[in-house]
């Protein structure tokens, strides 16, 4: 469950059309798009080893360590490599074929965690080996990432930008859903390594895919001639600083995603840490009755995907945005009032699974109210040339928070009652929708 953003006054929107695709380039169906199709059933197959492998990463260390700190230590170690070398992955995605660092970096993923499944299956695996494999894959996904959201503008025309970002938040939804709820089944009846080898083999399948796109070479100015005698570490470093200076120049953009990192500091901790701990220690309950609750808020980002506009207006984008902090400050303050003890101790498990799967429905319906139009205000308003480097800024960013709120949330979690975690979760809600609506510059997006 994690959110994205960015923009200036707020965007100008008068940028090189045409830019991002090969000159005669004839726009056709998304389903005949032969780049697209393979992009995406890449993406059906990472996503689904993803989402496995992090719902039984989260049960399986809970159940070896008994303990929410080292759980939050390890997810903490994969969310830093976005915030460290975030804004310099950013560059490559700039300079190099993008299709080649996908392939590249699913590769590398594949090997190391299928290093990691063996090592498991061989009992030979410390537990700090899985911290370092954790800081690895977030260190591989910091370069993935940026050049996959980059690409998109050189595979499909700037009038299905709205529709990608639909399809995008449809195929996450789906894969978590099945993902969650399938990494907590497989966990329980084959272990920790099937859920390892399966992660592994999606990358290579995803690798495969991606190869197979056939996508006309970039103009990379990299090396004009303006540069071409300089060192290569002071045209990164030039290149790294016209990225910033673009994106200070959007400062609404900035804003927007000033938000996110503050919910994604909210968000991560309640998935992977809050809920998967209360299930266990408190509801000893079955990693399958976990999943089922988590994977439901999957659901609410499908029925989202369906509901919300393909080609919202900009007054349109504005409330859709406003309704899903909304919607986001509703859940949270919900789920904080049926933990309260006075009514806990009336609720069943069977009450407090309902209760559960209602907020998680909610939450999820709101983060693709946020998610889909601020997507598609980024691929229609930024450079084909910045357009790595934004996002990897802006991915650094509003991931800059999840380090902190891991290891926060396993410190939190073992020393104040969670009504109160999700009780001030609702009301940080409400204050980040009370800046928003009062952002002169929203209306305008």
């Amino acid at each position: 469950m994690a959110l994205n953003l960015r923009s200036r006054p707020i965007v100008c929107l008068e940028l090189e059309k045409g830019a991002e695709l090969p000159e005669g380039f004839v726009a056709q169906p998304l389903v005949r798009n032969r780049n697209f199709v393979l992009l995406y059933s890449g993406k059906v197959v990472s996503l689904l080893g993803d989402q496995i492998y992090l719902i039984a990463l989260a049960w399986y260390i809970l159940s070896v360590t008994h303990s929410p700190v080292a759980a939050g230590l390890l997810f903490m170690m994969g969310a830093l490599p976005p915030v460290l070398i975030g804004p310099f992955t950013g560059v490559f995605a700039d300079w190099f074929e993008r299709r080649n660092i996908l392939v590249a970096m699913d590769a590398a993923r594949g090997v190391l965690v299928a290093v990691l499944a063996g090592l498991l299956w061989l009992e030979a695996m410390p537990l700090w080996l899985l911290f370092i494999g954790a800081f690895l894959l977030g260190t591989f996904g910091s370069v993935f990432n940026p050049a996959s959201s980059a690409l998109i503008p050189n595979i499909v025309v700037e009038s299905q930008y709205a529709r990608v970002a639909a399809v995008d938040q449809f195929v996450w939804s789906v894969c978590s859903l099945i993902g969650f709820t399938g990494g907590g089944i497989l966990f329980n009846f084959f272990g920790i390594v099937a859920v390892f080898a399966i992660n592994a083999v999606s990358y290579f399948v995803s690798g495969v895919l991606e190869a197979c796109m056939r996508i006309e070479r970039r103009h990379l100015d990299v090396r004009s001639s303006s540069r071409e005698h300089r060192h290569p570490f002071a045209t990164y470093m030039t290149d790294l600083a016209e990225g910033l200076r673009y994106l200070r120049a959007h400062s609404t953009i900035l804003i927007l995603f000033g938000c996110f990192t503050v919910s994604n500091f909210l968000l991560w901790p309640q998935a992977l840490i809050y809920v998967p701990l209360f299930f266990n220690e408190t509801l000893h309950a079955s990693a399958g009755l976990l999943s089922v609750v988590l994977g439901s808020a999957f659901v609410g980002m499908i029925i989202g995907s369906f509901l919300i506009p393909k080609n919202p207006g900009k007054g349109i984008t504005r409330k859709i945005l406003l309704r899903g902090w909304s919607f986001c400050a509703i859940a949270n303050t919900s789920f904080a009032v049926a933990l309260f003890p006075l009514l806990l101790r009336h609720l069943t498990v069977n009450q407090i699974v309902v209760c559960g799967l209602l907020y998680s429905v909610v939450l999820g319906f709101g983060l693709v109210l946020i998610n889909v139009p601020v997507s598609v205000i980024v691929q229609k308003t930024v450079l084909d040339a910045f357009r790595g480097r934004v996002w990897a800024f802006l991915g650094s960013l509003s991931g800059a928070a999840l380090p902190l709120a891991y290891l926060c949330g396993g410190l939190l979690a073992r020393f104040v009652p969670l009504y109160v975690i999700y009780l001030s979760g609702g009301i940080a809600f409400f204050g980040l929708l009370a800046i928003l609506a009062r952002l002169s510059d929203l209306p305008k997006v």
